[in-house]
């Protein structure tokens, strides 16, 4: 049964996922926001919106370490696992969007890694966090405002883009998220006890892999159609989401311990690896096939190593 849950919940979550992208780019074509924001803030955020889901239902059922290790495990899959596969279905070659969004998201993992040196993040580090992605958004939205771009119609397929077809795309798919957030906290945790595995575990793996989804689906389609830049700005937005958003509420809810183990192993792995590929990030060095493979290569023996 909890195998069927969970499969459910993963269900769910894509297509609510789905939706809700497909939702946020009619509502950015209608905006006229630029293809780099679109990747950051919309696409980025909304494919977030899962993690936001699973994090916040783990939490007030009082499975904290389930909700961190879903955070931390959709950053490395964000790093190795999404850009890994974008790389290898076309080579990456960004145009330089600058180097604050990145270096942001480097910063980010930082000080989540400097929380787990604390042991824990507690009320007022949960509202910092938020309120540096709230400033975050208002200096890009200002950013926009002073620079502002028209979509191109060729980079973004699909109906022409209206408020009557966005809003009721967002609220079924928000709906779906949370019916599949609940049914995969569910899943998980009771596939976690019948096994034997730590929820911890749990969390960095399967169900950080199955909250990904969404952002594999969109890095892999627009990498297809060579826009390298959505697939980086998914990630670069998707992480700043996680890390800032999702555990700054989560934290401000209830104060979020940091097991020792992963502030050791799995907080600093991200953190090395969004260094590592901030050139990439930062639109100074090509992403090709074989440093594609490499990754996710590099990827299943990190969940190998962590369910040993």
């Amino acid at each position: 049964m909890s195998a069927v849950l969970g499969a459910a919940g993963f269900l769910l979550l894509f297509a609510g996922g789905e939706l809700v992208v497909r939702g946020g780019l009619s509502l950015a074509r209608r905006l006229g926001v630029s293809t780099l924001i679109i990747g950051l803030v919309v696409i980025g955020f909304a494919t977030s919106a899962p993690e936001l889901v699973v994090s916040l239902a783990a939490t007030l059922e009082s499975q904290p370490e389930l909700a961190l290790g879903n955070v931390v495990g959709s950053t490395i899959a964000n790093l190795l696992l999404i850009l890994g596969i974008a790389a290898v279905v076309r080579p990456l070659s960004l145009s330089r969007g600058g180097f604050h969004q990145p270096a942001l998201m480097v910063g980010a993992i930082a000080a989540l890694a400097a929380a787990g040196l604390l042991s824990g993040l507690g009320r007022v580090a949960g509202a910092a966090f938020v309120a540096a992605l709230a400033v975050h958004l208002a200096v890009s939205y200002a950013r926009e405002r002073r620079s502002p771009v028209e979509v191109d119609e060729e980079e973004v397929t699909g109906p022409p883009a209206t408020l009557a077809r966005a809003v009721p795309l967002l609220a079924a798919g928000l709906v779906a998220l949370i019916a599949g957030g609940q049914l995969l906290v569910t899943g998980a945790v009771g596939l976690a006890r019948e096994l034997g595995v730590p929820e911890a575990v749990i969390g960095l793996t399967l169900v950080a892999l199955g909250t990904s989804l969404p952002e594999i689906a969109t890095s892999a389609t627009a990498a297809m159609h060579g826009h390298g830049d959505i697939a980086a700005g998914n990630v670069i937005g998707s992480n700043l989401f996680n890390v800032l958003g999702i555990l700054g509420l989560v934290a401000i809810v209830r104060p979020l311990p940091i097991p020792a183990a992963m502030a050791r192993v799995d907080i600093p792995f991200a953190l090395i690896l969004s260094l590592l590929l901030l050139p990439v990030l930062a639109g100074k060095v090509r992403l090709g096939r074989p440093a594609g493979g490499v990754m996710l290569a590099a990827y299943a023996g990190y969940v190998l190593v962590r369910f040993a």
